[in-house]
């Protein structure tokens, strides 16, 4: 009878020589010695003398690991005893309960070989305690792990946060969450492989280490075959009644990959939908610099200076999207109003001033039949409007009027006077900076006006020479 791997002479004594069994097995006092046979049936057992088991022989020879094991351990000799059939030695890890030490242990599994036939394995256990010294678990910790339920649509886990993180326990939808057979199988892993990038680990423990708790942690990970997947971690540090589980992580992870690729579909629409609405902004921008160079750039001038205003004061991105495209376009009605009396060098007569005030609802509707994801059309209709009622066309004032269109109110104002028109010079920054300091509060909001000041006096915002 031959035992590969080197443990030929032991495997003989332990069957056919009782007389030499004490002194060679004194020589494994750290161990559990176990030997199956070919069905994978327990012929013999032994512990070290630092060992005892709580099962006398009686209570296992001839029975399976099945019948005496937890499932997780079981799962993981089904695996190795298949490699020792096809004459490979083989190892796997695994928590154990016996009379004097409850924690993890190696198991070396060596295929026995009678005339040249497979007999079955030998099996030497040893306690991995110095190796996980910081793994430690109670055996009550380790009964409550046992009993994880398995149809709990979440992984349920506690791990080590030392080193690589040994796993030290998992429910049955953990282990099929990451592409394994069993717990057992996934609980010979650390939780650093389990991380597609270790740096994410990394974050994650920072973040333990700073607030006890981590929730919704989303970070990809990494199953069996290799393949990533997202994943939304929820942990804790372990609070038990002594210290030795003071490093440990309980936790639930979530498989999120269906709701991340729905979100990132959701956000490819949407970027798609900006990029549409882009092009149709700059289509309509485009109409109105063919028809008055000076009206397009204007309008160009207008928004650079109205988002510089909306962030100045602390706008959200969805309202400065709001502001661009609305300011871009605030002049689009003035399609609508004849070149002889837009670049008039001398005075508007009465009729004139009236056509011309007919531009913020021409841009109007013109606008509100498009779908855009802000208010643009209504922006654009009260642009003109003043905070004392005076604007045009309706009159509004005081919280009437949107935000967006109070700032377009005063970068409209600012643009028009410091900027050059075809039939006069410009007037310079400092008056148009003039006039809306003195209309603060008046006709214009007071904090648009002062974000505005700010602005040119603090930040030394310039204009955008646009004139012809």
């Amino acid at each position: 009878m031959i035992v590969n791997g080197g443990h030929s002479q032991f495997a003989d004594l332990l069957k056919n020589s009782e007389g030499n069994l004490s002194s060679l097995l004194s020589l494994f006092s750290d161990s559990l010695i176990f030997i199956f046979d070919s069905e994978g049936r327990f012929t013999f057992g032994h512990g070290g003398s630092d060992f005892r088991l709580h099962l006398s022989p009686d209570n296992f020879i001839g029975k399976g690991v099945p019948d005496i094991l937890p499932s997780d351990v079981s799962d993981a000799f089904e695996k190795v005893f298949e490699e020792n059939l096809h004459g490979k030695v083989a190892e796997f890890s695994c928590w154990l309960d016996t009379e004097t030490h409850t924690g993890w242990f190696n198991a070396t599994c060596s295929p026995i070989y009678r005339n040249g036939i497979f007999d079955g394995s030998l099996a030497i256990v040893r306690s991995a305690s110095n190796e996980r010294k910081s793994t430690k678990v109670p055996r009550k910790s380790e009964e409550n792990y046992r009993g994880l339920p398995s149809d709990v649509p979440v992984g349920v886990f506690r791990s080590d946060r030392e080193g690589k993180g040994t796993l030290l326990a998992a429910n049955p939808m953990m282990a099929t969450m990451f592409g394994c057979d069993s717990p057992g199988e996934l609980l010979r892993k650390n939780t650093e492989s389990l991380y597609a990038d270790a740096d994410s680990r990394k974050s994650f423990l920072s973040k333990m280490e700073s607030g006890r708790i981590v929730e919704n942690y989303e970070t990809l990970m990494r199953r069996r075959d290799g393949s990533e997947f997202w994943t939304s971690i929820s942990a804790k540090y372990s609070t038990p009644d002594d210290k030795e589980e003071s490093g440990l992580i309980d936790g639930i992870i979530t498989d999120i990959s269906d709701s991340r690729l729905h979100a990132d579909n959701l956000q490819k629409n949407l970027n798609s939908l900006k990029r549409t609405i882009e092009g149709t902004v700059s289509a309509m921008s485009l109409l109105v610099g063919m028809k008055d160079p000076y009206t397009s750039g204007h309008q160009k001038g207008v928004a650079l200076l109205a988002c510089a205003i909306g962030q100045e004061m602390g706008l959200n991105e969805e309202t400065i999207d709001c502001l661009r495209i609305a300011s871009t376009l605030h002049d689009l009605g003035k399609l609508n109003i004849p070149l002889e009396i837009l670049n008039k060098p001398g005075s508007l007569n009465k009729f004139e001033i009236d056509f011309l005030r007919t531009h913020p609802k021409a841009g109007y509707d013109i606008l509100k039949t498009v779908e855009f994801p802000w208010p643009i059309a209504e922006v654009i209709h009260q642009h003109h409007e003043r905070q004392d009622g005076s604007g045009y066309p309706r009159g509004l004032k005081d919280d009437e009027i949107m935000m967006e269109a109070r700032i377009i109110a005063v970068a409209d104002v600012v643009d028009a006077v410091a900027s050059r028109r075809p039939y006069r010079a410009s007037k310079g920054i400092n008056v148009a900076l003039e006039v809306i300091r003195e209309g603060a509060g008046t006709v214009f909001d007071k904090e648009v006006v002062n974000s505005c000041l700010g602005l040119f006096y603090e930040k030394k915002f310039t204009l955008v020479d646009h004139g012809s």
